[in-house]
Protein backbone atom coordinates (compact mmCIF):
# COMPACT_ATOMS: atom_id res chain seq x y z
CA UNK A 1 0.00 0.00 0.00
CA UNK A 2 3.05 2.39 0.87
CA UNK A 3 4.61 1.93 -2.62
CA UNK A 4 1.12 2.74 -4.49
CA UNK A 5 0.81 6.13 -2.83
CA UNK A 6 4.64 6.93 -2.39
CA UNK A 7 5.66 6.34 -6.19
CA UNK A 8 4.04 6.66 -9.39
CA UNK A 9 3.95 3.46 -11.58
CA UNK A 10 6.13 4.59 -14.24
CA UNK A 11 8.68 5.19 -10.65
CA UNK A 12 7.65 1.77 -9.45
CA UNK A 13 8.51 0.22 -12.60
CA UNK A 14 11.69 1.78 -13.02
CA UNK A 15 12.52 0.84 -9.30
CA UNK A 16 11.64 -3.21 -10.47
CA UNK A 17 13.67 -3.10 -13.28
CA UNK A 18 16.51 -2.05 -11.43
CA UNK A 19 16.11 -4.58 -9.05
CA UNK A 20 15.62 -7.16 -11.26
CA UNK A 21 18.82 -6.30 -13.28
CA UNK A 22 20.78 -6.46 -10.03
CA UNK A 23 19.50 -9.79 -9.34
CA UNK A 24 20.03 -11.17 -12.56
CA UNK A 25 23.09 -9.90 -13.18
CA UNK A 26 24.20 -11.41 -10.14
CA UNK A 27 23.07 -14.85 -10.48
CA UNK A 28 24.67 -14.89 -14.12
CA UNK A 29 27.95 -14.04 -12.53
CA UNK A 30 27.08 -16.37 -9.85
CA UNK A 31 26.84 -19.16 -12.46
CA UNK A 32 30.54 -18.68 -14.09
CA UNK A 33 32.15 -17.85 -10.95
CA UNK A 34 31.03 -19.49 -8.38
CA UNK A 35 29.59 -22.47 -10.15
CA UNK A 36 29.54 -24.29 -6.72
CA UNK A 37 26.61 -21.75 -5.66
CA UNK A 38 24.92 -20.97 -8.83
CA UNK A 39 24.51 -24.36 -10.30
CA UNK A 40 21.76 -27.19 -8.93
CA UNK A 41 23.36 -30.59 -7.63
CA UNK A 42 21.82 -33.99 -8.05
CA UNK A 43 18.76 -34.29 -9.29
CA UNK A 44 18.86 -31.03 -11.32
CA UNK A 45 22.72 -31.37 -12.30
CA UNK A 46 23.25 -28.21 -14.29
CA UNK A 47 20.53 -26.30 -13.90
CA UNK A 48 20.80 -22.65 -13.25
CA UNK A 49 20.12 -21.42 -9.53
CA UNK A 50 21.89 -17.89 -9.84
CA UNK A 51 22.19 -16.50 -5.88
CA UNK A 52 18.93 -18.68 -5.10
CA UNK A 53 18.66 -21.70 -3.51
CA UNK A 54 16.38 -23.29 -6.77
CA UNK A 55 16.26 -22.78 -10.17
CA UNK A 56 12.48 -22.23 -9.85
CA UNK A 57 13.44 -19.03 -8.12
CA UNK A 58 15.41 -17.94 -10.10
CA UNK A 59 13.30 -18.68 -13.41
CA UNK A 60 10.38 -16.55 -12.00
CA UNK A 61 12.51 -13.37 -11.21
CA UNK A 62 13.11 -14.01 -15.19
CA UNK A 63 9.71 -14.28 -16.32
CA UNK A 64 8.79 -11.31 -14.17
CA UNK A 65 11.79 -9.52 -15.90
CA UNK A 66 10.25 -10.56 -19.16
CA UNK A 67 7.62 -8.43 -18.52
CA UNK A 68 9.19 -5.44 -16.72
CA UNK A 69 11.72 -4.94 -18.88
CA UNK A 70 9.51 -5.18 -22.33
CA UNK A 71 7.04 -2.54 -19.92
CA UNK A 72 10.35 -0.32 -19.65
CA UNK A 73 10.82 0.04 -22.94
CA UNK A 74 7.77 1.57 -23.91
CA UNK A 75 8.62 4.31 -21.25
CA UNK A 76 10.82 7.64 -21.77
CA UNK A 77 14.29 7.33 -21.19
CA UNK A 78 17.74 5.06 -22.10
CA UNK A 79 16.40 2.07 -22.80
CA UNK A 80 20.11 0.05 -23.49
CA UNK A 81 20.01 -1.32 -19.72
CA UNK A 82 16.09 -2.82 -20.46
CA UNK A 83 17.54 -4.35 -23.31
CA UNK A 84 20.38 -5.78 -21.84
CA UNK A 85 17.92 -7.00 -19.21
CA UNK A 86 15.30 -8.71 -21.84
CA UNK A 87 18.10 -10.59 -22.76
CA UNK A 88 19.63 -11.42 -19.75
CA UNK A 89 16.24 -12.83 -18.72
CA UNK A 90 15.81 -15.17 -21.99
CA UNK A 91 19.22 -16.64 -21.43
CA UNK A 92 18.67 -17.14 -17.69
CA UNK A 93 15.73 -18.73 -18.39
CA UNK A 94 17.06 -21.22 -20.96
CA UNK A 95 19.82 -21.84 -17.90
CA UNK A 96 17.34 -22.45 -15.40
CA UNK A 97 15.72 -25.25 -17.39
CA UNK A 98 12.25 -24.46 -15.31
CA UNK A 99 9.23 -25.39 -17.31
CA UNK A 100 6.86 -23.44 -15.35
CA UNK A 101 8.64 -19.95 -15.60
CA UNK A 102 8.69 -20.65 -19.31
CA UNK A 103 5.08 -20.99 -19.29
CA UNK A 104 4.95 -17.80 -17.77
CA UNK A 105 7.17 -15.82 -19.97
CA UNK A 106 5.58 -17.15 -23.05
CA UNK A 107 1.97 -16.24 -21.65
CA UNK A 108 3.75 -12.94 -21.27
CA UNK A 109 5.00 -12.23 -24.76
CA UNK A 110 1.51 -13.55 -25.80
CA UNK A 111 -0.12 -11.04 -23.94
CA UNK A 112 2.04 -7.98 -24.99
CA UNK A 113 1.81 -9.31 -28.57
CA UNK A 114 -2.40 -9.22 -27.93
CA UNK A 115 -2.42 -5.92 -26.37
CA UNK A 116 0.06 -4.07 -29.03
CA UNK A 117 -2.52 -5.60 -31.87
CA UNK A 118 -5.29 -4.75 -30.15
CA UNK A 119 -5.01 -1.37 -30.10
CA UNK A 120 -2.86 -0.60 -32.69
CA UNK A 121 -5.95 -2.04 -34.92
CA UNK A 122 -8.68 -0.83 -32.49
CA UNK A 123 -10.92 -0.03 -35.15
CA UNK A 124 -10.85 -4.01 -36.66
CA UNK A 125 -11.54 -5.29 -32.66
CA UNK A 126 -14.89 -7.73 -33.63
CA UNK A 127 -12.39 -8.89 -36.19
CA UNK A 128 -9.44 -9.73 -33.53
CA UNK A 129 -11.95 -10.82 -31.22
CA UNK A 130 -13.60 -13.44 -33.64
CA UNK A 131 -9.37 -14.13 -34.52
CA UNK A 132 -8.57 -14.04 -30.70
CA UNK A 133 -11.35 -16.86 -29.91
CA UNK A 134 -10.90 -18.73 -33.00
CA UNK A 135 -6.74 -18.68 -31.96
CA UNK A 136 -7.68 -19.76 -28.39
CA UNK A 137 -10.00 -22.47 -29.41
CA UNK A 138 -7.93 -24.02 -31.28
CA UNK A 139 -4.71 -23.91 -29.57
CA UNK A 140 -6.56 -25.32 -26.80
CA UNK A 141 -7.69 -28.15 -28.66
CA UNK A 142 -4.38 -28.73 -30.27
CA UNK A 143 -2.63 -28.74 -26.72
CA UNK A 144 -5.56 -30.96 -25.57
CA UNK A 145 -4.87 -33.69 -28.03
CA UNK A 146 -1.04 -33.50 -27.92
CA UNK A 147 -1.04 -32.41 -23.72
CA UNK A 148 1.33 -35.83 -23.05
CA UNK A 149 4.32 -34.82 -25.78
CA UNK A 150 4.30 -30.54 -24.47
CA UNK A 151 4.61 -31.87 -20.92
CA UNK A 152 7.40 -34.27 -21.67
CA UNK A 153 9.05 -31.18 -24.04
CA UNK A 154 8.98 -29.18 -20.86
CA UNK A 155 10.27 -31.93 -18.35
CA UNK A 156 7.06 -32.95 -17.13
CA UNK A 157 4.49 -35.60 -16.80
CA UNK A 158 1.02 -36.21 -16.54
CA UNK A 159 0.96 -35.61 -12.72
CA UNK A 160 2.58 -32.48 -13.37
CA UNK A 161 5.14 -33.60 -10.82
CA UNK A 162 3.22 -34.97 -7.89
CA UNK A 163 0.92 -31.98 -8.23
CA UNK A 164 -2.33 -33.18 -9.61
CA UNK A 165 -2.28 -36.64 -6.82
CA UNK A 166 -1.53 -33.11 -4.06
CA UNK A 167 -4.88 -31.58 -5.27
CA UNK A 168 -6.93 -34.29 -5.48
CA UNK A 169 -6.00 -36.01 -2.14
CA UNK A 170 -7.12 -32.34 -0.49
CA UNK A 171 -10.84 -31.70 -2.09
CA UNK A 172 -11.74 -33.95 0.54
CA UNK A 173 -10.06 -31.62 3.25
CA UNK A 174 -11.37 -28.72 1.46
CA UNK A 175 -15.06 -30.12 1.86
CA UNK A 176 -15.01 -30.94 5.41
CA UNK A 177 -14.74 -27.58 6.12
CA UNK A 178 -16.06 -25.78 3.39
CA UNK A 179 -17.15 -22.38 4.15
CA UNK A 180 -14.27 -21.06 6.87
CA UNK A 181 -11.39 -23.42 6.53
CA UNK A 182 -8.94 -24.53 8.91
CA UNK A 183 -7.93 -20.30 9.47
CA UNK A 184 -4.92 -18.76 8.02
CA UNK A 185 -1.94 -20.68 8.62
CA UNK A 186 -4.11 -23.62 10.37
CA UNK A 187 -3.69 -26.22 7.93
CA UNK A 188 -0.28 -26.82 6.52
CA UNK A 189 1.25 -27.39 10.45
CA UNK A 190 4.08 -30.43 9.38
CA UNK A 191 3.26 -33.42 11.52
CA UNK A 192 1.11 -31.02 13.98
CA UNK A 193 -1.46 -30.10 11.73
CA UNK A 194 -3.97 -31.74 8.94
CA UNK A 195 -1.12 -31.49 7.08
CA UNK A 196 0.55 -34.87 8.32
CA UNK A 197 -3.01 -36.77 7.05
CA UNK A 198 -1.77 -35.53 3.56
CA UNK A 199 1.99 -36.16 3.73
CA UNK A 200 0.95 -39.93 4.73
CA UNK A 201 -1.42 -40.56 1.67
CA UNK A 202 0.98 -38.39 -1.10
CA UNK A 203 4.51 -39.91 -0.41
CA UNK A 204 5.95 -36.51 0.20
CA UNK A 205 5.82 -33.59 2.38
CA UNK A 206 4.41 -30.13 0.71
CA UNK A 207 4.62 -27.10 2.59
CA UNK A 208 1.44 -25.55 0.72
CA UNK A 209 -1.20 -27.22 -1.86
CA UNK A 210 0.98 -25.64 -4.86
CA UNK A 211 -2.08 -23.92 -5.78
CA UNK A 212 -2.87 -20.64 -4.83
CA UNK A 213 -6.78 -21.04 -5.26
CA UNK A 214 -6.78 -24.20 -3.05
CA UNK A 215 -4.52 -22.80 -0.55
CA UNK A 216 -7.31 -19.86 0.14
CA UNK A 217 -10.02 -22.72 0.55
CA UNK A 218 -7.82 -24.30 2.85
CA UNK A 219 -7.14 -21.51 4.36
CA UNK A 220 -10.61 -19.25 5.07
CA UNK A 221 -12.76 -21.37 2.84
CA UNK A 222 -15.49 -20.49 0.01
CA UNK A 223 -15.27 -17.14 1.41
CA UNK A 224 -11.85 -16.76 1.40
CA UNK A 225 -11.39 -17.79 -2.37
CA UNK A 226 -14.27 -15.54 -3.31
CA UNK A 227 -12.87 -13.17 -1.64
CA UNK A 228 -9.51 -13.50 -3.27
CA UNK A 229 -10.73 -13.71 -6.79
CA UNK A 230 -12.70 -10.51 -6.35
CA UNK A 231 -9.48 -8.96 -5.27
CA UNK A 232 -8.20 -9.95 -8.82
CA UNK A 233 -10.94 -9.45 -10.80
CA UNK A 234 -10.74 -5.89 -9.00
CA UNK A 235 -7.33 -5.36 -10.55
CA UNK A 236 -7.77 -7.27 -13.65
CA UNK A 237 -10.86 -4.89 -14.81
CA UNK A 238 -9.10 -1.60 -13.54
CA UNK A 239 -5.91 -2.53 -15.16
CA UNK A 240 -8.23 -3.29 -18.36
CA UNK A 241 -9.81 0.63 -17.88
CA UNK A 242 -6.43 2.10 -18.18
CA UNK A 243 -5.49 0.44 -21.43
CA UNK A 244 -8.38 1.47 -22.82
CA UNK A 245 -8.11 4.94 -21.57
CA UNK A 246 -4.04 4.98 -21.73
CA UNK A 247 -3.27 2.93 -24.86
CA UNK A 248 -0.71 0.76 -25.17
CA UNK A 249 2.10 2.04 -22.80
CA UNK A 250 4.36 1.06 -20.35
CA UNK A 251 2.11 1.29 -17.31
CA UNK A 252 -0.58 -0.83 -19.10
CA UNK A 253 1.44 -3.39 -20.44
CA UNK A 254 2.79 -4.42 -16.75
CA UNK A 255 -0.55 -3.49 -15.28
CA UNK A 256 -2.66 -5.97 -17.48
CA UNK A 257 0.59 -8.43 -17.91
CA UNK A 258 0.86 -8.71 -14.41
CA UNK A 259 -2.78 -9.23 -14.05
CA UNK A 260 -2.34 -12.10 -16.33
CA UNK A 261 0.94 -13.32 -14.54
CA UNK A 262 -0.61 -13.47 -11.59
CA UNK A 263 -3.61 -15.51 -12.16
CA UNK A 264 -2.18 -18.22 -14.24
CA UNK A 265 1.07 -18.39 -11.43
CA UNK A 266 -1.68 -19.25 -9.08
CA UNK A 267 -2.31 -22.23 -10.61
CA UNK A 268 0.79 -24.27 -9.63
CA UNK A 269 2.18 -21.70 -6.79
CA UNK A 270 0.90 -20.26 -3.78
CA UNK A 271 0.88 -16.79 -3.04
CA UNK A 272 -2.24 -15.75 -1.95
CA UNK A 273 -1.77 -13.99 1.64
CA UNK A 274 2.26 -15.20 1.84
CA UNK A 275 4.59 -13.17 4.00
CA UNK A 276 7.46 -12.16 2.30
CA UNK A 277 5.75 -13.36 -0.55
CA UNK A 278 6.99 -10.37 -4.16
CA UNK A 279 3.65 -11.79 -5.83
CA UNK A 280 1.05 -11.04 -2.92
CA UNK A 281 2.83 -7.95 -3.05
CA UNK A 282 2.22 -7.29 -6.55
CA UNK A 283 -1.41 -8.49 -6.07
CA UNK A 284 -2.08 -5.76 -3.06
CA UNK A 285 -0.05 -2.61 -4.96
CA UNK A 286 -1.83 -3.64 -8.43
CA UNK A 287 -5.11 -3.01 -6.57
CA UNK A 288 -4.20 0.11 -4.72
CA UNK A 289 -3.12 1.30 -7.94
CA UNK A 290 -5.92 1.59 -9.81
CA UNK A 291 -8.09 1.83 -7.33
CA UNK A 292 -6.14 5.13 -6.57
CA UNK A 293 -5.91 6.04 -10.17
CA UNK A 294 -9.79 5.79 -10.44
CA UNK A 295 -10.10 7.57 -7.18
CA UNK A 296 -7.74 10.66 -8.60
CA UNK A 297 -9.74 10.73 -11.90
CA UNK A 298 -12.76 11.07 -10.36
CA UNK A 299 -12.10 14.01 -8.21
CA UNK A 300 -10.30 15.76 -11.21
CA UNK A 301 -13.93 15.38 -13.16
CA UNK A 302 -15.90 16.72 -10.68
CA UNK A 303 -14.56 20.65 -10.95
CA UNK A 304 -14.86 20.28 -14.51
Amino acid sequence: MYLAFRFTPESFLRLLGTTLLLVLGLSFAFVYLLPNWGLMGYPHEGAWRGIFVHKNNLGRFAALGVLVFLALLKTPGRKEAWVLGLLLSGVILAGARSATSLVLAFTVLFVALGLWLAWRYRKLWPVLLLFGITLGGSGGMILAANYEFLLEALGKDATLTGRVPLWLTLLPFIQERLWTGYGLGGFWLGWEGPSAYVWNLVGWNPSHAHNGYLDLCLDLGLVGLLLGLWLMIRFGLGSIRRYRVGGFSGETLFLVGLTVLLVVYNFSESNFLRANNLYWLFLVWGCMTVIKRRGLAARVAIPQ
